[in-house]
């Protein structure tokens, strides 16, 4: 009986997983991760590898947050929530969403500037590794009321990490993927065109920091 309510639970937060990546997070994570993609990577393969580094690393903070609701709802919903540490955690995201768009505008090359200091290949991966990280521990409603089932349900950490992973694999089968296979290709076609690859390029940094300033401005706003 008890093995099979926890089986019921899998399943159910692996479906609820599933709709959200096919619904409330590719609308709010597609246009991020796609004008990032869009802008700094080139070919099918970098944007395949970014989207699979970006999906991973927002559900290494579903395991997190889900640990952290095994441990003590209670601490979690306060600390997030009613301090605002949540707000806090989307001004953050929307600065480093900033940065990033202002950098693409400009040409810059922060992947190369990462490998040439740590002189390993994995550092160039680096931006799209936080910008997942980030959007996963930034909470919105759906994520907030998943959270607080899987802390009504656990009984421990264990627990917790295990329904935070069905519902995070579940977000990972998303169109996002596709979409950054999508954007990644767009400068490949135009490589035979600098001019326009430069204008569009800038036109993604842009947009991308439209995105930055908009959190940070929404954010701010609900704080004070």
């Amino acid at each position: 009986m008890w093995r099979d309510r926890k089986v019921k639970i899998y399943l159910g937060l692996f479906l609820v997983g599933l709709s959200f990546g096919i619904g409330p997070c590719l609308i709010f994570c597609g246009p991020v991760i796609f004008a990032y993609v869009a802008g700094a990577k080139k070919g099918w393969r970098e944007g395949l590898n970014s989207g699979l580094l970006f999906l991973t690393s927002r559900l290494v903070s579903y395991l997190a947050l889900g640990a952290l609701g095994g441990i003590s709802g209670k601490w979690l919903g306060e600390f997030f929530y009613e301090k605002k540490f949540g707000d806090y955690l989307w001004i953050l995201a929307g600065v480093f969403i900033l940065i990033l768009g202002i950098a693409i505008g400009l040409g810059k090359d922060f992947d190369s500037y990462f490998c040439r200091i740590t002189h390993r290949s994995s550092a160039k991966n680096i931006n799209v590794i936080l910008l997942g990280l980030l959007m996963g521990l930034a909470p919105c409603a759906p994520l907030i009321g998943v959270l607080v089932y899987i802390t009504l349900s656990s009984k421990g950490v264990l627990d917790g990490i295990f329904y935070a992973f069905f519902f995070g694999i579940g977000t990972m089968v998303s169109p996002l993927i596709g979409l950054c296979v999508l954007s990644g290709l767009i400068p490949h076609f135009l490589s035979g065109r600098p001019k326009i690859l430069s204008y569009f390029k800038r036109a993604c940094g842009f947009f991308l920091s439209l995105l930055g300033i908009h959190l940070i401005i929404s954010r701010l706003l609900s704080i004070y």
